[in-house]
């Protein structure tokens, strides 16, 4: 009979200088009799760090400055002691080591058994009978970090925490992040991961098997084969056979069995065995229907029934595909994003997601290892998965620097309809030193673990490294004939970006849209053909959730060298939060610096869906946290969402409607525009309404205006522009525009954007005359249109990113002249006019009709361009040239823009040109100038927002009909709109919960909204649902315990 022994419990774990549990004077670890003087006690799977902190050994490294204190764990060599018993000594023991970080060595009763490495490599050791005994059995596993790990990211960057430079991670099959990122600390687990299975075995054993499921192209025939080789332990056994029974989501079973041959010790058996089912039950994703599951179960026995050994899967029945885009090549060409252009190289790959026949918008997210120190990884992974089915979800990328995720993940995305990318362990970094033989025994290791899960849908070299540069084709070439090899069934795709996806996101700017790359990107050049890494803005979470991490002292003020290791980037916290004016409370500071991290979130997704399918998805970066921090992740550590992830699940609704703007800051008397769209993501047309209503901050409705539509299936449907002029009086104010969809009279989405008004009241008498420019620069001339930059940054990434084919901007040639022609248009005949160049990036000279009548040079003490990581928006100089009367013609005048960047070059990262339209207009006065330039430099665009008129917002909480479900009932009640109204549960004890809408836009005034607040677990007495928004005082309402 088949056995598993339990080795989980009370091994001995301690540590010694590298090799002196070899060498030292104390004798050698792995020896029967050795006892170590100081050890812990605990159970694997663990890592030592683990070990030692629920020892109390170390401080929580979670907790402050902590992570840099516990850094010499990973110099230390780790010895793992396993003393047990065993109840027989015939048969087979097969002892297998499910993953370890990262190099070990095992030694069973004094004598070596395995030597290995390679954090993914399931390593499986026949035991040797002469080994074993029945009392005292010993097993002794020495354990290791990657060699020199410790000098790889533990130097602060200069922005506070740690990251790492890539010159070690990078060589061999090891999870990336632990050596520092931009969101993890260095902090390299180093011990055993996975579970250590000792199993025995009495007749015979499965070898390699695999359960391989299969629908056919009309969907009508499945198939699940089940096939391998049988290996024979003992001469005495005469018969044997394989049963195979699936079990189907209605209990109906299917069954089959084949009998084989008497197999002598050493000798195998192939085993080929197939099960039909017509019709099946088909598995769709998330939103798209059901996920039923056939458990398949196949068992090894003798002639009287004896289980020798068995497998087990669950799989579902899918066909997956992937189509071109519409429009593939020329959204690919026309696209602005100029970093890592080889990853734009050749026809793209097809990236438009087909299951069973339904085209369909991948939603979605990428996924980061739960937890630095592998604790409660199951926990911490269910709650995740659940709030990403939850949020419409269907798809999730493994990103390549972190882990191939574990069975149990893999379970919940086959029972929750989430697809998946699963990756292998590149990222940002090329692999000159790789091992290749290592890195392909662990991938083949997880390929096999892997490759008959439902939920996976392709595989990936990695993230963000040039799969075909001189340094990583030979791996590369390598993992892709593996994988067809070992799976088969699957596409592989060798990078990620790579022949069409791109990563970075789309930023807010007060005047135009831009990426982490920080291009220009106007209009279509915003369009990508699918969003495979969406990573824009930083948020802080939950008040109660920070005070675990943060010590009560550092809180607030902002202790800025304690936020910053966990990964607050200062600058970029203070830039997003200025345009909501001085926080003088910590909450506030935490409202006003997750705002623009919703926007932003929002933009993607809503921009993606608008295009679908020119666009076949967004997967924003990223869902989840491997420790507490206060970077990109939608959700905490802890496991509670942030305010952005519930503005990307609203953008995520299956049927919405939205404005498409390129920037937040508009102009009194210009005509707000953007573009109003409707999107349906199910396969039935739908008629819904859509109002669209603006309102100023005084609560007062300046326009409302009702479409009805239809919306055809899986469509995007274009509704026009809004077309509502700003009046003038409302210089320095805000807006907010309010759009409702409903579907047979219930609301079913809300949007609120918000627009801020300068101060420039000659806007509206300018005529663009920047949409069609001759450029001539290094001695060629092409047409442009501003926004333009003639030149671009070195963006290299280095030195993590040694890709020598990246475009380079051009060292010597930082000159160029725009040249355009235009007439005077009779609104402006007889006027002063001037010539307004906002935002000039370089030296300028500014000739009309072959005369001067301008030149600026850029002040590099108070004026600069965009930045990203940390984000800092653009204070260029505005140049208003006045136009002398005798210059001007009615007709044909000529205009020059001579342009440097020689001066500035080696100050900047050569990033020069026009990064707005240009104008002719009125001639702006003086007094309106300065105005001007105090409210780009201040950039407190939002701040009438927060210090107008307070909101007044009701707040009840009531039972639902459903136990631990309660109703939270939001009203306004006062004249003036809520902005981004939070809501949390305080004083929640141990208890979870989770709002179906934590994070609304905007209340307008007489909404209600009613949203269900599901607790899991007693709340204490004074346990509450508090409401903030950015103009409107606290409320909290008690829940009464059920």
């Amino acid at each position: 009979m088949y056995q598993k022994i339990d080795l989980s419990n009370d091994w001995r774990i301690f540590h010694c200088d590298l090799d002196q549990g070899l060498l030292g004077k104390a004798g050698r670890a792995y020896q029967h009799d050795y006892e170590p003087a100081d050890a812990v006690t605990a159970d694997v799977p663990v890592t030592a760090p683990t070990a030692w902190l629920e020892d109390g050994r170390i401080p929580d490294p979670y907790v402050g400055m902590n992570s840099r204190d516990i850094l010499w764990m990973e110099q230390k060599e780790w010895w793992y002691l396993k003393n047990f018993n065993l109840e027989r000594l015939d048969g087979h023991y097969r002892l297998t080591f499910e993953g370890i970080n990262y190099r070990a060595e095992a030694w069973l009763n004094d004598v070596q058994i395995g030597v290995w490495e390679g954090s993914f490599l399931k390593q499986t050791i026949d035991l040797d009978p002469a080994l074993l005994r029945s009392e005292g059995n010993r097993l002794a596993v020495r354990v290791r970090a990657q060699e020199r790990a410790w000098e790889d990211g533990t130097q602060p960057d200069p922005r506070g925490f740690q990251n790492s430079s890539a010159h070690i991670r990078t060589q061999r099959p090891t999870p990336q992040y632990a050596y520092g990122w931009n969101w993890s600390p260095h902090l390299i687990a180093v011990g055993i991961w996975r579970p250590v299975v000792l199993e025995w075995m009495g007749a015979a054993r499965f070898g390699e098997t695999r359960i391989l499921c299969d629908l056919s192209e009309d969907l009508e025939t499945g198939t699940v084969r089940f096939t391998g080789v049988v290996e024979g332990l003992a001469d005495t056994v005469r018969e044997l056979a394989v049963e195979i029974t699936a079990r189907h989501p209605d209990g109906s079973t299917t069954e089959a069995r084949h009998s084989l041959a008497r197999i002598a010790t050493g000798e195998s058996a192939a085993i080929d065995l197939t099960l039909t089912f017509p019709k099946p039950e088909l598995w769709f994703p998330n939103g798209f229907g059901a996920h039923p599951l056939y458990r398949i179960e196949a068992r090894l026995v003798t002639a009287n029934a004896e289980v020798c050994d068995q497998r087990m899967r669950r799989v579902g029945f899918r066909r997956v595909e992937f189509i071109p885009n519409t429009n593939d090549l020329e959204v690919q060409a026309t696209s602005g994003q100029t970093n890592r252009l080889w990853s734009i190289v050749g026809k793209p790959y097809p990236w438009t997601m087909v299951v069973n026949g339904l085209r369909i918008f991948s939603k979605g997210t990428n996924w980061c290892p739960v937890d630095n120190l592998y604790r409660d990884r199951d926990a911490h992974v269910r709650r995740l998965l659940e709030l990403a089915r939850g949020a419409h979800y269907v798809f999730i990328r493994i990103w390549g620097g972190g882990l191939t995720e574990s069975d149990f993940f893999y379970d919940c995305c086959d029972e929750l309809g989430l697809l998946c990318l699963q990756e292998f362990w590149f990222a940002c970094g090329s692999a000159p030193a790789m091992d290749c033989r290592v890195f392909l025994e662990n991938a083949e290791s997880e390929l096999k673990r892997l490759r008959d899960r439902t939920s996976i849908a392709l595989w990936g070299g990695g993230n963000e490294f040039n799969p075909d540069n001189h340094e990583n084709r030979p791996v590369i070439d390598l993992i892709e004939e593996l994988v067809a090899r070992v799976d088969g069934t699957r596409e592989f795709r060798r990078g990620s970006p790579y022949k069409g996806d791109r990563h970075g996101g789309l930023v807010s700017t007060p005047h135009y849209t831009t990426n982490k790359y920080r291009d220009l990107l106007p209009g279509r050049r915003r369009m990508v053909l699918l969003r495979s890494e969406c990573a824009v803005g930083r948020s802080p979470t939950r008040t109660t959730n920070i005070r675990k991490f943060v010590p009560e002292k550092s809180l607030w003020p902002i202790d800025w060298e304690v936020y910053q290791n966990h990964h607050a980037q200062r600058p970029e916290w203070e830039e997003v939060s200025r345009p909501f004016g001085r926080a003088s409370t910590w909450e506030q500071a935490l409202l006003h610096a997750s705002v623009l991290h919703c926007i932003d979130s929002r933009l993607n997704m809503e921009y993606a869906r608008a295009g679908k399918y020119e666009s076949s998805g967004c997967w924003t970066w990223q869902i989840n946290a491997s420790w507490p921090s206060f970077h990109r992740e939608h959700i905490d550590w802890y496991g509670d969402p942030k305010p952005v992830y519930y503005w990307y699940k609203n953008a995520c609704k299956p049927v919405i409607s939205l404005a498409d703007f390129e920037r937040f800051v508009w102009h009194p008397g210009e005509l707000l525009n953007p573009e109003l769209h409707a999107v349906n993501d199910t396969h039935e047309s739908v008629a819904i309404e859509v109002a669209v209503r603006v309102y100023t901050l005084d609560g007062i409705r300046q326009h409302e205006a009702l479409d009805r539509v239809e919306i055809p299936a899986d469509a995007s449907l274009r509704l026009g522009r809004l077309d509502w002029r700003i009046p003038e009086d409302l210089a320095e104010q805000a807006l907010y525009l309010a759009l409702e969809t409903t579907i047979n009279g219930k609301v079913v989405h809300r949007n609120t954007y918000y627009v801020a008004v300068s101060p420039d009241t000659v806007f509206q008498t300018g005529l663009a005359i920047g949409e069609q420019l001759n450029l001539r620069y290094v001695g060629k001339t092409c047409e442009v249109s501003a926004p333009h930059y003639y030149t671009l940054a070195e963006i290299v990434d280095e030195p993590t990113e040694h890709d020598k084919e990246q475009k380079h901007a051009a060292q010597d040639e930082l000159d160029a002249v725009y040249t355009t022609s235009f007439d005077l248009p009779a609104s402006l005949n007889g006027r002063s006019l001037e010539l307004y160049l906002p935002g000039i990036s370089g030296d300028d000279t500014v000739i009309l009709n072959d005369e001067i009548v301008g030149e600026g040079l850029l002040n590099l003490e108070t004026e600069w361009n965009y930045e990203a990581d940390p984000l800092r928006w653009p204070n260029l100089p505005s140049r208003h040239y006045a136009i002398p009367a005798k210059l001007i013609r009615e007709q044909g005048n000529e205009l020059q823009i001579r342009l440097s960047g020689r001066r500035l070059a080696p100050h900047t990262d050569k990033r020069f040109g026009l990064t707005r339209m240009i104008y002719l207009r009125e001639a702006t006065p003086a007094a309106l100038q300065a105005r001007m330039v105090d409210y780009d430099r201040d950039k407190a665009f939002f701040r009438p927002m927060v210090e107008g008129p307070q909101a007044t917002v009701e707040l009840t909480v009531v039972p639902g009909s459903s136990a631990g479900v309660h109703e939270v009932c939001l009203t306004n009640s006062g004249s003036t709109s809520a902005a981004f109204t939070v809501l949390d549960l305080v004083n929640e004890g141990e208890a979870r919960f989770l709002f179906d809408e934590g994070a609304i836009s905007a209340l307008h005034p007489g909404e209600t909204v009613r949203v269900a607040l599901k607790i899991e677990g007693s709340l204490p007495a004074d346990a509450a649902v508090e409401v903030r928004g950015l103009n409107c005082r606290v409320v909290r309402s008690a829940v009464a315990r059920s």
